[in-house]
């Protein structure tokens, strides 16, 4: 599940697989309000099966799913927030080489600056001879190329950008935000902001195994404790029984993890 967002898939809503946990969460809440009702004919020899270990497990399963919910909070806002700090990205690029442009320095240094500051704007020129021209020694025609960009990309030719423009004394802006020393500190602002991403959304992927560990676990997640009743209840009750079949028709969404 990778993409630009730090390496990890987006948690930009709510999926439907969360939704699919809720309710099996409350599916085996609804078992257990069945068993209950069956008093003390409930006696399963099996300890994990007892009604004070399934309540346990529905308290534990709650709280490792609170804990998911609040590492997705988290990392949505992570992501938020970077979206946030990189937004003037291109713009300060731009202006980064126009105050290279103004300066006396070398056409290669300048081009150097432009070449970075179009990758950072997401494309970069193609050169090639056409059809018409490929046999002679006309000039090869340029032609932009948009690039697939990521994060990653963005801080690092950021960076690449900043060394080149900053390598000149000549480079002299009057603007704050364009000083030495403001571009220094925009570069660590970008690269503490997609750390946060990594870092928020690393957390979210534990959380996420340990939530799935406590729901499906084989014989001590909730769904199989769930199952594992029932099977117990159709020996208890018989398979034919009207409280048998009430407590068969809670159904849990099979989930894959």
């Amino acid at each position: 599940m990778i993409n630009q967002e730090g390496g990890f898939k987006t948690p930009a809503s709510k999926s439907k697989s969360e939704v699919s946990h809720n309710k099996n969460r409350a599916s085996f809440k609804k078992i257990m309000s069945y068993l209950s009702a069956l008093g003390p004919k409930y006696k399963p020899s099996n300890p994990e099966l007892t009604l004070d270990n399934l309540n346990k497990s529905y308290e534990d399963a709650g709280a490792v799913m609170a804990a998911c919910k609040a590492s997705f909070s988290n990392a949505n806002a992570a992501i938020s927030h970077r979206r946030k700090v990189f937004k003037p990205i291109k713009r300060l690029g731009t202006r980064m080489v126009n105050v290279l442009m103004c300066s006396p320095v070398s056409a290669e240094a300048i081009e150097d600056a432009r070449r970075a500051q179009r990758i950072i704007q997401g494309y970069r020129m193609k050169t090639a001879k056409d059809e018409k021209n490929l046999a002679t020694d006309e000039e090869p025609i340029e032609t932009k190329v948009a690039i697939q960009q990521s994060y990653d990309s963005l801080l690092e030719h950021f960076t690449s950008l900043k060394i080149i423009v900053t390598a000149h004394s000549e480079y002299g802006p009057h603007e704050k935000d364009l000083t030495v020393a403001s571009l220094d500190r925009y570069e660590i602002e970008l690269q503490l902001a997609n750390d946060e991403v990594v870092k928020a959304n690393v957390a979210l992927e534990n959380a996420r195994i340990v939530r799935d560990q406590a729901l499906y676990e084989y014989r001590t997640g909730l769904t199989e404790l769930g199952k594992a009743a029932k099977g117990y209840c159709a020996q208890l009750l018989g398979a034919d029984s009207k409280m048998f079949k009430r407590i068969d028709s809670v159904r849990f969404i099979r989930m894959d993890w």
